[in-house]
């Protein structure tokens, strides 16, 4: 339908011809969907303000608020790695008993996208390392002033740290639909339109009731498939389909990470927890440098 798909290209303001469009333009953080978020926390998910963070932990005593503002969001474990990666790093100077780290998500678990079994080990961890953890928690407004947050009720923080509300790019239009993201085939990855394919964080694919996550590798192995596919259409070749595999490390601090693995097209999905060490912290890394020298 060429007619649909040049009101698309137009909707992302190119004027051209096109057979085939792919779009790629991940998730945008609204940093005024909930009132004060922008002047009264750091945004864990901004360079600049991570080394804000970083540079006020220095001297820092008192309570630190890690909170998550809305679902879905990108990276599953990434709040999960902060406040470990937090509790490891005050623990090391010395200071961590000076020092309250709590967690405040409207998951009804950690990770549940992940599972019981893995959101049961999340939870051991945190209580393990005295991380106050609160499910089912929807923010309602920030006072900077004050340096307080509402839920159901105030509760006080002299360091917030949050992960803002995700949504689809506006520029997207029409493409967006009820779900506020792009719904596409599971396994080809095309939208509504033919010919228009998504992939990465501004899809939404469900399997039986399951959204596949918001993370680097489910990208990548979309965009592996959707490229194959493209140039299979011109030049007559085989098509491939999406499986619904990805995986990621999870920064436990002291030097370690685990692996996760996911199956989510697999019926029941099956999600993988391998036990954290130092071998895969190694791996991680190596994760982060190969994708850092691509740019």
């Amino acid at each position: 339908n060429i007619d649909a798909r040049n009101k698309i290209v137009k909707t992302v303001n190119r004027e051209l011809q096109a057979d085939y469009i792919v779009i790629a333009l991940g998730a945008e953080m609204d940093l005024d969907a909930v009132e004060g978020f922008r002047d009264g926390a750091l945004n864990l998910y901004d360079s600049n303000d991570a080394m804000e963070i970083h540079n006020r932990l220095k001297r820092f005593e008192g309570r630190i608020i890690l909170l998550v503002s809305s679902l879905p969001y990108k990276c599953p474990p990434a709040p999960y790695e902060a406040v470990l990666l937090l509790d490891s790093y005050f623990r090391k100077r010395g200071k961590r008993d000076a020092v309250e780290i709590m967690l405040y998500t409207p998951e009804p678990k950690p990770v549940q996208i992940a599972g019981d079994d893995i959101s049961r080990v999340m939870k051991s961890m945190l209580d393990d390392h005295k991380i106050a953890y609160s499910a089912n928690m929807q923010v309602r407004k920030i006072d900077a002033k004050s340096k307080k947050v509402l839920f159901d009720e105030w509760v006080d923080y002299d360091l917030l740290i949050g992960i803002p509300v995700h949504k689809a790019p506006k520029v997207l239009g029409e493409l967006i639909d009820e779900s506020g993201w792009i719904s596409v085939d599971p396994k080809s990855l095309e939208s509504k339109y033919e010919g228009v394919y998504a992939i990465g964080d501004a899809t939404i694919v469900k399997i039986d009731g399951i959204a596949i996550p918001k993370a680097g590798t489910f990208a990548e192995r979309e965009g592996v498939v959707v490229a194959n596919n493209i140039a299979s259409k011109i030049n007559n070749n085989e098509q491939k389909e999406y499986d619904g595999y990805g995986y990621c490390y999870i920064d436990v601090g002291d030097g370690r990470a685990a692996l996760v693995e996911g199956h989510f097209y697999e019926k029941p999905h099956r999600v993988e927890l391998k036990e954290a060490s130092e071998y895969y912290k190694k791996k991680m890394i190596e994760f982060e440098k190969e994708r850092l020298d691509m740019l």
